[in-house]
């Protein structure tokens, strides 16, 4: 590797830099541990695959009790994309979930079918994951299921940059928000957070879209992007959790 080819061209703050000769270093990055029983939260969890030919896979959770004559709702949460492929594939993911409504002997996640009310689905995404959520919610709208520029080119490399559709959601073209499939929306934001502002903007957009839904906004001050993440038992977090939690448990 030449002298120049080392250079530092990127660098996006906690997360990643990219050098002269295309190599991109993770900076920030998270431990996978095996799936099972969490003893501080009594939580099972495992992971399995959706789509065999493609790889897609997730981990999915329950409590480790659930009464006989209790259904929970099903929050889907994807990860943070690295190409267009994340969108197709969580909406394969989406389509999958739903599938288990129908009784087709394929679909057979018994934790699916035994612990979940399909009727109270939940798109739930962080950063680049609430791009997807949003996404999902418009596709949803037209199937037939029940159910900052340089940060951007490592999300989704596209030539239109941050005035794709995807990536931008009010540029000319985009879906009307009016289209969109859920009842209620939560955006969580934070003070110090690089996002904090579109966040904002999105959520002044639905206030004055045609969307009939009901939305709130809920900002978290002195902190940045997905502090929650970092230190989970942080109070600042725990009032995240609890606020979160308070909406799901709204039902329907």
């Amino acid at each position: 590797m030449g002298s120049n080819d080392s250079e530092l061209i990127v660098d996006l703050f906690l997360w990643l830099k990219e050098y002269k000769d295309g190599t991109i270093k993770r900076i920030t990055g998270f431990k996978v541990v095996p799936p099972g029983l969490d003893p501080e939260t009594n939580v099972l969890s495992k992971d399995i695959v959706i789509i065999p030919e493609s790889d897609v896979s997730a981990r999915i959770y329950r409590p480790n009790f659930v009464p006989n004559d209790q259904k929970l709702p099903l929050a889907a949460s994807p990860r943070a994309p690295s190409s267009y492929s994340i969108y197709k594939d969580s909406w394969a993911s989406l389509q999958w979930v739903a599938s288990h409504k129908e009784e087709e002997d394929g679909n057979n996640e018994t934790w699916i079918k035994n612990y979940v009310d399909l009727d109270q689905v939940y798109l739930v995404g962080d950063s680049t994951g609430a791009n997807i959520a949003h996404h999902l919610a418009l596709r949803i709208k037209d199937s037939d299921l029940k159910v900052v520029d340089k940060w951007w080119l490592y999300v989704c490399p596209f030539d239109k940059g941050y005035d794709d559709p995807l990536i931008n959601p009010f540029v000319d073209g985009s879906p009307d928000l009016a289209g969109l499939a859920c009842h209620r929306i939560l955006v969580i934001v934070a003070e110090k957070d690089i996002f904090k502002d579109m966040g904002r903007f999105y959520y002044d957009k639905l206030v004055k879209s045609e969307w009939k839904g009901k939305s709130e906004i809920m900002e978290t001050e002195g902190e940045g992007h997905v502090f929650y993440i970092f230190n989970p038992e942080f109070d600042k977090a725990k009032s995240l959790f609890k606020r979160l939690a308070a909406f799901l448990n709204q039902g329907k």
